[in-house]
């Protein structure tokens, strides 16, 4: 069966081979979602994605060693610097030694990191709701069940190598 290809530019994978794999539409789906999570976060937040990434695990964990950003986040440790660094000098985040040893750090939200973290929650909630239209309380349980799965399967690969 031959299907003819999308227009130039279209985003429409539904004619396509791609449609089928599911890695495609994942990494597709994701890459788009992060396209316009980064507008609304700059334009909100003045926040890049990266930035909000951790912004969101510091908020939702106390003394966050950086490895455990780059570890949830499967991001590399340049990028998870630069993110808490920006964000460091911009006083929402602070750092301070683990148990005394300079070389390990823990991060916490400043006061205004709060604020921030608590306005990019109310962000994100308003922004998910139109990309899950259609489906009701059950299947965005589902989905979030199989995706949750789907990651475990990607850490036990990665773990593996």
């Amino acid at each position: 069966m031959t299907r003819k290809s999308s227009a130039p530019g279209s985003g429409d994978t539904s004619d396509t081979p791609l449609e089928e794999s599911l890695t495609f539409l994942l990494s597709t789906l994701g890459s788009r979602i992060a396209l316009i999570a980064e507008q609304n976060l700059r334009k909100v937040l003045n926040l890049g994605y990266m930035e909000w990434r951790v912004i969101q695990i510091v908020g939702t964990e106390t003394d966050v060693p950086p490895k455990r950003i780059i570890a949830i986040t499967g991001v590399n440790k340049a990028n998870v610097s630069r993110a808490i660094s920006s964000l460091e000098d911009r006083g929402l985040i602070q750092r301070s030694s683990l148990n005394g040893h300079a070389r390990y750090t823990k991060l916490n939200l400043t006061r205004e990191g709060k604020r921030i973290y608590r306005k990019g929650n109310d962000l994100r909630a308003s922004s998910e709701t139109p990309l899950f239209e259609g489906l009701n309380a059950s299947a965005r349980k589902q989905l979030g069940a199989s995706l949750r799965k789907v990651m475990r399967n990607v850490d036990a690969m990665r773990s593996s190598d």
